[in-house]
Parts: structure tokens; sequence; C-alpha cells
């Protein structure tokens, strides 16, 4: 796309149209797989050199001539120390050195299941890390993003977030599309299959009868995580749960019992898949 080149006699309407056949060729170029939101009411110079630095990314990964170094050559090969030549002390100053130079470098690491300890972070970044490979080609403004537990899943961590999403959207009665915590695939009390669009209509006809739930109250009691033979994972919270659901009369009805949430880890994600709770049969 030529810098030259002119739609319009406007200059905010000329990018708007250069900024349309830039998302026109790059659909054209990568397929319909290709997509982008862009922010509502970004103004269209900038959204002009967003879409020029995505285009020449995408160029030059699909032309096949795309490099990859490792983060440590990334960040300039920075002088470090190895975790036994520093005190406990010198650990915090440290990793707080080397992820400042992760972000002068456009490289965000972040931990989302912590706190853990300074041995554990600084090992990471220094020892397993520091080894990834990233794209050699940089652009303006874009960063490359990390999670630790993409690396090392914090399987109880992840399953009982999995149960305080669950319980939220039970008590909102807001199961949809968007709930990750739940899975594609149910399985019922007879083992029986069951689509997740299912699953939610049977949640549908059971709230319905009611207009709304309040007042719950839910304790973790225990969580558990195993590798199965093929690799996978397989896990469970359980504990107790109660809440109140309030008829159209007014009559509320208290249900209050044990619960258990049953889940799987496939693509490092834990999803739910069964689920026995108080009032509500799968």
């Amino acid at each position: 796309m030529q810098n030259e080149e002119k739609f319009s006699n406007n200059r905010e309407e000329n990018l708007r149209i250069e900024n349309e056949l830039i998302r026109i060729k790059m659909n054209a170029q990568f397929g319909e797989t290709f997509q982008m939101e862009i922010e509502a009411g970004l103004p269209p110079e900038i959204e002009n050199q967003f879409l020029k630095n995505i285009l020449a990314f995408e160029e030059q990964f699909h032309s096949g001539n795309a490099k990859t170094i490792s983060i440590y050559e990334k960040i300039g090969k920075p002088g470090f120390k190895t975790f036994r030549e520093l005190s406990p002390a010198e650990l915090e100053p440290e990793i707080e050195r080397l992820m400042r130079l992760l972000n002068r470098n456009s490289i965000s690491l972040d931990f989302i299941h912590g706190p853990y300890s300074n041995e554990i972070v600084y090992r990471f970044i220094t020892e397993e890390f520091f080894e990834e490979q990233t794209d050699e080609m940089e652009l303006p403004g874009m960063m490359h993003g990390y999670i630790y537990e993409e690396f090392h899943p914090n399987n109880k961590a992840e399953i009982e977030e999995n149960t305080h999403e669950f319980f939220k959207d039970w008590l909102t009665m807001n199961f949809n599309e968007y709930s990750g915590e739940m899975d594609d695939h149910f399985i019922n009390a007879k083992s029986e299959k069951m689509s997740r669009e299912t699953v939610y209509k049977k949640i549908k006809l059971f709230s319905d009868c009611y207009t709304e739930f309040k007042n719950d109250a839910y304790n973790i009691d225990h969580i558990q995580a195993d590798e199965q033979p093929d690799g996978n994972f397989l896990g469970f919270s359980e504990g107790m749960y109660k809440f109140e659901a309030v008829l159209e009369s007014g009559e509320e009805q208290r249900f209050e019992g044990p619960f258990k949430l049953y889940m799987r880890r496939k693509d490092n994600y834990w999803s739910i898949f069964y689920f026995v709770i108080p009032g509500f049969e799968l």
C-alpha cells in the first residue's frame, strides 16, 4: 500500500478507505481465519499504523523467511548470575531487573496463580524462559505475552478458579458461550453423553422456575488432579453449597448440600464435564 495513494481529498476519509482496503487485502491473503477486532473510536491514523504493522508481520511470517531467536538473545544477552550464586536477599532485585529488561524489549511474563517463591521465579526465567524461542522481527507497540502457567500448569489453582466461575454463573443464571469453565461435552448421572447446549437448556428449565437465586455460600473442602495413562488430567473440587431460590409468589426455597464438580484438562485448560449440586440433577 503506497503512502502517496489518495482516495479522497479529506485526509481522515482517505485513511478510513485505506484502512478498509488493508483489511480486505489481509483477508484475501490470509483467508477468513484472519479476524481482527478494532477498538471502536480508534483514530484512523493510529488504526492505519496498527494495520500496516500487522500486515508486515503476517507477510513476513507467511513468507517462510521469519526467523526466531531465544528470549535471551532478544533482550541483548544481559549478564546474570546463576541461582546458586545469589543470596536470598539478592533474588528479588535481580528478578525486578530482568522483568524490566523483558518489558523494555516488548516481552511480558505473567504469573497468574502466584505468588511463587523468588527461587521458582528466578530459576524459571534464567534456566528455562531465556531458552524459549520468539520472533526476531520487531513491530512498534507489539508485546509478546507469556504466562508461567502455560509452562508449568497450576492444576489445583485452575480447578479452584473454575469452581468460583461456576458458582458465579449459577447464582446469576448466566451460563452462555462465554462460560469458559464449562466443557463442550458432558455426561449425566447415567454416563450418557450430553452436549453443552443440552446442559444449558436443562439449567435454564430449572432456573426459569424461579425469579432469582440469592444468599449463596460455598466452601471447597478438597481439590484433586490426577494424571491419566494417556498424559491427560482428570480432577474435581468438592465441598458444601447452599443457596435460596425465589418463586414468582415470593416464596423462598432453600437448597443445601454437598457439591462436586468433575473436570478434565485439555489444551492446557480445565473444564467441567459433570457436576452435582443440591436441588439440580444433570
